[in-house]
């Protein structure tokens, strides 16, 4: 499962964790920082930095994340920005991949997407696309 904005918040509150309401907004483009465990994420292989710009809409974050969990990436604001349980594959991203505009790093989104329907559900094609969802 992948849990995309409000999705990751509802599948972390279903599983114990915790969401509050942010003092202010996240509505806009803003760097996302991987944490060390990001790193090894497979939602983020091919990350030629381990920091990207993606885009954040939201004025709620989860802040304390179930058993089984790991923060992977966060922002200025979102100190949980993404998360994971590898056991059970179960992946969270406060941001939007699928949006894509000035600021947002190029190609992240697509690559996050990618990496989820290719490793993580095992989706197979027979031809290799250099950015899989790019704009032709």
């Amino acid at each position: 499962i992948l849990g995309i904005c409000y999705g990751m918040q509802r599948m972390e509150v279903d599983l114990g964790g915790e969401v509050k309401r942010m003092a202010g907004a996240e509505k806009e483009a803003v760097l996302l920082q991987l944490t060390e465990p990001g790193r090894d994420s497979v939602l983020f292989q091919d990350f030629a930095d381990p920091a990207a710009m993606v885009w954040m809409s939201h004025n709620t974050k989860v802040t304390r994340i179930p058993d089984g969990f790991i923060t992977t990436g966060s922002t200025k604001l979102c100190e949980i920005a993404t998360m994971e349980d590898r056991v059970r594959n179960l992946y969270g991203v406060q941001f939007h991949p699928e949006h894509m505009g000035k600021d947002i790093s190029a190609g992240a989104g697509s690559t996050i997407l990618w990496n989820f329907l290719s490793k993580v559900c095992g989706l197979h094609v027979d031809i290799h696309l250099q950015e899989p969802f790019a704009h032709r």
